[in-house]
């Protein structure tokens, strides 16, 4: 099983410009876009392809997750997974000055 704090740690290696939230089960922070394809590797390979923009409609268990912390809309990516109950999920929220992503990432048990 893949851990959250996994999640996190890769994220912390990548680096990002400013952390804005973190605990045991979320973790929010802005990154420079010139990043993103370092992280779009990065949550590729621990959560597997895009989970949305896609062709396969999400869960009912995935859309609870991430409406907490804002859903996605056209323009943002979302990554996840699920295992039974467990859920991980990161959401990449580009900016309008076109620099800087948000990322949002979190677990659901």
């Amino acid at each position: 099983m893949i851990l959250f704090s996994d999640l996190k740690a890769k994220a912390k290696a990548l680096g990002f410009e400013t952390l804005r939230t973190e605990s045991d089960t979320y973790f929010e922070v802005v990154l420079l876009k010139a990043k993103l394809s370092d992280y779009n590797c990065a949550l590729q390979g621990i959560l597997g392809k895009i989970s949305w923009p896609s062709d396969r409609p999400l869960t009912a268990n995935i859309k609870a997750a991430i409406a907490q912390h804002g859903s996605v809309t056209p323009g943002q990516t979302l990554y996840s997974m699920q295992e039974g109950k467990h859920i991980l999920f990161a959401m990449l929220w580009p900016w309008s000055d076109q620099e800087h992503i948000t990322l949002k990432a979190g677990e659901k048990v």
